[in-house]
């Protein structure tokens, strides 16, 4: 694929140098066509329970599109001492410009005295990435 053959916005054709100036975020990946950058904000939570609920606040405040929840066995340091437990990763994916309000609803809604809250920017296919963002236009007003 050639910079030249890549049409954005309805067969508009744009140089590579417009590409590079396009205020949304774009990039090209091998084998797929236009991606937008998307947020994957994820947190790890103590029970299926509680990270079911988050999820459900989450989708209720649209803040997010889409979430998955997923057991996970995790071994860190805490307050000078070894630690493992059985925890439940919750990823949800968002824009990238309510990223920020996620995580802060995140740490007010969390039971963890410090929750781990991970932002990670990333390509996404560009219909997955719109869809993502029409989930998330409506967004409720959420107090963080």
């Amino acid at each position: 694929m050639h910079v030249a053959d890549i049409y954005l916005f309805r067969s508009q054709k744009l140089s590579s140098a417009k590409i590079l100036s396009t205020a949304a975020p774009l990039t090209i990946m091998a084998g797929m066509k236009l991606v937008r950058k998307i947020a994957v904000v994820q947190t790890a939570i103590s029970s299926k329970k509680e990270a079911r609920e988050l999820a459900a606040l989450i989708l209720e405040k649209h803040l997010g599109a889409c979430i998955q929840i997923s057991p996970v066995k995790s071994f860190y340091r805490w307050r000078g001492k070894t630690e493992a437990a059985g925890e439940f990763l919750v990823a949800v994916k968002t824009t990238l410009g309510l990223a920020a309000r996620l995580a802060a609803f995140i740490k007010k809604n969390h039971s963890y005295e410090l929750p781990e809250i991970i932002i990670t920017k990333t390509d996404a296919h560009h219909d997955y990435a719109r869809w993502v963002a029409g989930e998330t236009k409506h967004t409720k007003r959420a107090n963080p």
